[in-house]
Parts: structure tokens; sequence; C-alpha cells
């Protein structure tokens, strides 16, 4: 199985629902998702991204720990609890975005990966992207991450809200405009980069003529 597509009718994903599926590439989460259960997608090593709705409040223990291929997650403002491990193990994972102010974020939930003999360690250059005076901030220092405020990075095209524009945050649209993966609302407003209030593939072109330097500013 490559891609999952959860029907809109699932409230809960259970414990270890997806976990070790080492094939699953996309993952489709629906709006009516609340809670994403312990171990719900871990050791889906080829797992590359995935969007969390903004219907999720609680993102479970160990949820997507060792998904070693993990590159881009965001955290919306809806998630009001992180478990412990929650991202561990996650070797390509260098930053996360927080939406949420007072999300509730367990030990090592993040920025921990394999070590030597078999210990977990820091991530050096792990990088947390927050709002100032959040509880993201508070685990970006408490751990010795590196704290980007969400006000400086938030611009038209950073899709993946890691501070610049890229082909990552093309392919992310391209993903939504072919229904294989979801946008949250704030990635949403970002990714319609021409203002017209709908995202279309008018909003891809443009982005890519922004990185080919054919125009200068998006919007």
């Amino acid at each position: 199985i490559k891609n999952i597509v959860i029907p809109d009718s699932i409230i809960n994903i259970d414990e270890g629902a997806f976990s070790g599926l080492y094939n699953l590439q996309s993952i489709t989460i629906p709006n009516s998702v609340a809670e994403i259960g312990d171990v719900a997608f871990s050791a889906d090593t080829s797992l590359e991204s995935v969007t969390i709705p903004d219907s999720v409040k609680v993102i479970g223990t160990n949820a997507f720990s060792w998904c070693g291929n993990l590159n881009s997650i965001t955290i919306p403002k809806s998630v009001t609890s992180i478990g412990e491990y929650a991202f561990a193990w996650d070797d390509n994972l260098t930053s996360v975005t927080i939406y949420s102010n007072n999300v509730n974020i367990g030990e090592k939930a993040f920025g921990y990966i394999h070590g030597s003999n078999g210990n977990i360690d820091k991530m050096k250059g792990f990088t947390i992207i927050g709002y100032n005076g959040s509880t993201a901030e508070t685990y970006a220092k408490e751990n010795g991450f590196t704290f980007i405020p969400l006000d400086e990075t938030s611009k038209l095209g950073d899709v993946n809200s890691d501070g610049k524009v890229t082909i990552d945050d093309v392919t992310l649209v391209q993903k939504y405009l072919a229904d294989i993966s979801e946008l949250t609302d704030t990635q949403k407003s970002v990714a319609n980069v021409n203002n017209d209030g709908d995202i279309s593939i008018d909003d891809v072109t443009m982005i890519q003529k922004y990185l080919a330097g054919i125009i200068t500013k998006l919007g």
C-alpha cells in the first residue's frame, strides 16, 4: 500500500492503525478526525509528508515515530496535545511549524533521532517555528533547539512554513490539486499566491515563475 485516504466518517485513528506500513508514501487525513492515536503511523518508513487537518486535537505518543523519510510537518492551531516521542527518530525531519499557542508537548516529541549505541540523540540544528510566548517556544528553549517566530516566516508561497519559497511548496500545492493530500486552512491562505480566493494551477504556475526569476514577487 503506497497511498491511503481515510474516509471522512472517521473521528479517531486507533492505536497502531497504520503502523509498520513500510511502503506507505502518503496519507490523507480528513477534517473529521479529532484524535490520532498512539503509534498510529509509527515505522511507516517511506512516508515523506502528512497534512494534519485543523480538526485534530490530540496526536498520541509515538504517533509518527520511526518515520525516517518524513521531512515536513505542520501542527495546526486546533492541536492541544502532542504525546511524548510523537515524531522521534524521524531522521529527515529538521524542523516543525506549530500554529497552536498552548499545545501540551510531551517529552522528546520531536527533534530527537537515532544516536550511537542505540541511544536517542538531539538533532543538531533542529528548528521550531511558532509564535512568541507559546509553548512551542518554551519547548525549543528547554531542549536547546533553534526557535523562529512564526510572524517572521509567514509569507505567500511558503506552504510548508519553513521560512522560504522552494520547489517543495510547489509540490505540496500540486498534491493538493491532484487530491493526493490536504492543506490546512493556513496553508491554503499562503498557497493562494494570486489572491483570487481559489487555489488552482495558476497559483502553481505563479510560484514556478517566481522561483525561475521570471517574476519578482507573489501576490
